[in-house]
């Protein structure tokens, strides 16, 4: 707010500006009042004779804002990096969160892909066992019965390899979920 006080006095003056006083807010400038008198800030001004001046009074409020950071999308996350009140240290760990959240997405899809091809295999395998148990002992069904034990050898080989990556991929994600929600936790802008 902004006052402009004049004395028509023929003399100098001390004149008393009572300004109401806003819930949750505080003063910004002048720093402090003289009083605070029925919900107002007092603040003393003095007036030369016939003197003309402008007199402001700002104030303030403290504005926090919480962010669910973790598991946001990155959309989400760009637009507080954009966001002129977010301080350059608050922006770098912006920036290591969407490159982090980033690989914890990769290494989800991943563990899904591997997911569905052990459910793939798993389906092959139990129709192989199938067809192994009403083949015959004749040489042309002999034959055939090697194909599919060869089929299941390289199915069961592959599912070992699914399984060490799929328990990789987990662990890295684990890892990096960890240490992001720590980054994110002992955060402080100091």
């Amino acid at each position: 707010s902004s006052y402009t006080l004049k004395s028509q006095l023929g003399k100098d003056s001390v004149i008393y500006l009572d300004h109401p006083r806003a819930a949750n807010h505080e003063l910004a400038e002048p720093a402090k009042g003289e009083d605070e008198v029925d919900g107002h800030h007092r603040f003393r001004v003095e007036l030369k004779a016939g003197e003309t001046k402008a007199f402001k009074v700002r104030e303030r409020q403290e504005v926090a804002t919480v962010v669910q950071l973790l598991g946001t999308p990155a959309d989400t996350i760009r637009f507080y990096f954009q966001q002129r009140y977010v301080s350059a240290k608050a922006k770098l760990l912006l920036e290591q969160l969407m490159l982090v959240q980033g690989q914890i997405s990769g290494l989800k899809v991943r563990e899904n892909e591997l997911t569905q091809e052990r459910a793939r295999l798993t389906e092959d395998q139990s129709r192989i066992r199938q067809n192994l148990q009403v083949l015959r002992e004749s040489a042309g069904e002999l034959e055939m019965r090697k194909k599919y034990l060869a089929r299941l050898e390289q199915a069961e080989s592959r599912l070992e390899v699914i399984r060490d990556e799929a328990k990789q991929a987990l662990d890295t994600r684990t890892q990096l979920e960890q240490d992001l929600s720590k980054r994110v936790r002992d955060f402080r802008e100091d």
